[in-house]
């Protein structure tokens, strides 16, 4: 006989509960109520629960009290005054055409101060729950010399208390393999340990492992009349139970009986316990490989992000009528976004914008290196080419003779001179200018090949006539790209207006703002630099 039973412990919950939000968690909260019952004769309250919750009678006052973004309760002022405040209520222009008493304004105000406060204390303490709980994770760890052969020995130590509990004489633990195609037994107790050397076994068809695989525990009371359930080893009465984690599922484990019998619901409940304890033993071996992997590169990837920093100009250029500032933010610790500004030969200012594309999503260190090869490019052909576009015709062929042409890049240079009204740029890929001025806004897109797609790629010169107190601003094109919901990081619209309505700040001033705007619901999913130029008389 064999059956299924939906496992009482929930691996798969997502549901987090909350901390303790009651009133026993604030100790001064009753005696803070009562003085404000004893100021202004009014009864306040403290009751747990959502909005609605407050009783039969309507209250003179209610308000919530949330932790975090959850309402967890309501404060409410009920009509317990003392009979002088009784007479004096009754008075009140307020209280006519209404049965019940007029709150006052002052208790108004203390008993919304008293929420407010409350809300705010709940708040910090849940807070303080979460980041208590992150800093848990954060411990340092340090693995063991014999890494490995205490996993055997805490695999094989999981499976004989878990049999042993169950009244169970042997257990084995099989995990699937790369392709989900074969269990493979990887662990053992009570059975011979030569079975170890056997064959992975199929999945199809190890219809017990698949059910127990959908979340289930599979019971066989006697093998002999559930042949159908394919178990692996020939034992009278046998489990199989599901050897996962929230997020991933490793394989199954079996726990085997000499006679036919049933397994009560402490039993099944403990054979979970140990399937989850095995999840966590594997989980655990996975997280720490891949922590210890990645430690030996961390100092270098701290090394490089510090470098691209520090490469990026911090001191504005002294130009006379001109302000430029840039930012610039890189999706991983080290990308491809970069902005840049250099003295020329014949006494203009050289500004460079870019993102260099990479080979996964997002960026990451090929994008950083593309990104100093074409930012070395710029300055080197920037001291004897004169035009923007021969810059970065030039700049073009470097990258593409240097590369296995699969590095590309959207660049914006550009020149301007000091007490020189004009300014002189040139664009690859799909860069984007705002020019800023008090009647309208234009919005060219650069729609050239990036840099380094064809050595045979030609760009064009615009030249611009900025007058006092106009802005222009250059902008990578993922600055506006959607994050993982669909929402863009930044609406376009949005940022004009806000630039329009500061148009007063400076230059550098500006490009703080659109940075703090941009990440305010979250960094861009994406490399991303924008460049500011400003007229200033």
């Amino acid at each position: 006989m064999a059956k299924k039973i939906a496992p009482s412990l929930n691996r798969f919950a997502s549901s987090i509960a909350p901390p303790q939000s009651g009133i026993d968690v604030v100790a001064s909260l009753p005696e803070l109520l009562r003085a404000y019952q004893a100021a202004t004769g009014r009864a306040i309250a403290y009751r747990s629960g959502r909005s609605g919750s407050a009783g039969p009678v309507e209250p003179l006052w209610s308000a919530e009290v949330r932790a975090g973004s959850k309402a967890i309760g309501q404060l409410v002022v009920s009509s317990g005054e003392s009979g002088e405040v009784r007479r004096r209520v009754k008075q009140s222009p307020a209280a006519k055409g209404d049965n019940r008493p007029a709150l006052p304004t002052p208790a108004r105000k203390l008993a919304a101060a008293i929420g407010d406060m409350l809300s705010e204390l709940l708040e910090t303490r849940h807070a303080l729950w979460q980041r208590e709980a992150e800093l848990a994770a954060q411990v340092p760890f340090s693995p063991h010399g014999e890494e490995a052969a205490q996993l055997a020995a805490r695999l094989e130590g999981v499976l004989r208390a878990g049999a042993e509990a169950a009244g169970c004489e042997a257990a084995a633990l099989y995990l699937l393999d790369d392709r989900t195609e074969y269990l493979k037994l990887r662990s053992l107790w009570g059975l011979p340990f030569d079975r170890l050397l056997a064959p992975p076994r199929a999945l199809h068809g190890a219809v017990a492992d698949l059910e127990a695989m959908l979340g289930h525990a599979v019971v066989l009371e006697d093998t002999n009349e559930s042949l159908s359930w394919q178990p692996p080893e020939d034992f009278a009465a046998a489990v199989c139970l599901p050897v996962s984690s929230p997020t991933s599922l490793f394989g199954t484990v079996w726990f085997f009986s000499n006679r036919s019998r049933d397994f009560s619901s402490r039993e099944t409940n403990m054979l979970e316990v140990a399937a989850g304890r095995l999840a966590i033993e594997l989980e655990r071996e996975m997280l720490l490989a891949h922590a210890m992997e990645t430690a030996a590169w961390r100092p270098h990837l701290e090394a490089a992000q510090r470098l691209q920093r520090s490469q990026l100009p911090g001191v504005p250029p002294l130009i006379d009528d001109w302000q430029l500032a840039g930012w610039a933010h890189q999706a991983h610790r080290v990308g491809g976004a970069f902005y840049d500004w250099f003295c020329l030969p014949d006494g203009r200012i050289g500004f460079a914008l870019g993102r260099a594309a990479s080979c996964s999503k997002d960026g990451g260190w090929d994008a950083s290196l593309t990104a100093a090869n074409v930012r070395t490019a710029l300055r080197t052909h920037g001291q004897y080419q004169n035009s923007p576009h021969d810059v970065l015709r030039q700049a073009n062929i470097t990258l593409w003779t240097g590369s296995a042409g699969d590095q590309h890049a959207a660049v914006v240079f550009g020149a301007l001179r000091s007490h020189d009204a004009t300014i002189q740029y040139s664009a690859t890929g799909n860069t984007t200018l705002w020019h800023i001025r008090p009647r309208g806004d234009n919005r060219p897109i650069a729609t050239s090949p990036v840099l380094g797609e064809s050595p045979e790629s030609s760009f064009q010169t615009t030249e611009l006539t900025v007058r006092a107190g106009e802005i222009l601003v250059w902008h990578t094109p993922p600055l506006f790209a959607a994050d993982r919901s669909g929402r863009p990081s930044l609406d376009a619209n949005r940022a004009l207006a806000l630039l329009r309505k500061n148009r007063h700040l400076s230059a550098a001033a500006l490009a703080e703002l659109l940075g703090r705007t941009i990440c305010a619901d979250g960094p861009p999913v994406a490399d991303s630099a924008l460049i500011v130029a400003k007229r200033t008389s």
